[in-house]
């Protein structure tokens, strides 16, 4: 499961950097929404990875910072002309991974710590939606929040 979920975090990091480096290469003006675009589209082939390790023996909390670690690879820090792009495959599939332990019973989810993750999400839930992105992990900062 460990080596699992290291190649699945690897392979994630690898494509965001990969898609990362060509938007800056081609020196865009719309860099954030473009990136935002194809990093999100690239990020939604990872989501049953994901999903699968969080049904290996010990992988639920794996699969949580894994899920928040690919929503932090579906954008980039760049300049942007048009503001946000609400049409983010990878957030709805990423949020509704974020809130399935909550469906399961208590007696098989382990206590974890999401504290970390939580605040992450509001710090770049907040910047994204400064940026016109407001799909961002909404049901799972609710969720998490209570």
């Amino acid at each position: 499961m460990k080596r699992y979920r290291d190649d699945l975090a690897d392979e994630i990091h690898d494509a965001a950097a990969s898609i990362a480096d060509e938007v800056r290469k081609e020196n865009r003006k719309d860099a954030f929404e473009y990136a935002s675009y194809k990093l999100s589209k690239k990020m939604c082939t990872f989501i049953q990875a994901i999903r699968r390790l969080g049904y290996m023996d010990g992988g639920l909390e794996n699969a949580f910072h894994l899920v928040v670690g690919l929503g932090m690879h579906s954008f980039v820090k760049e300049p942007g002309m048009f503001g946000g792009y609400n049409l983010r495959d990878s957030d709805s599939l990423a949020d509704a991974l974020l809130v399935e332990p909550a469906k399961k019973p208590k007696a098989e989810v382990p206590k974890f710590e999401f504290s970390v993750q939580l605040k992450v999400i509001r710090e770049q839930g907040a910047w994204l939606a400064d940026r016109g992105i407001s799909t961002f992990f909404p049901r799972g900062s609710k969720l998490l929040s209570s």
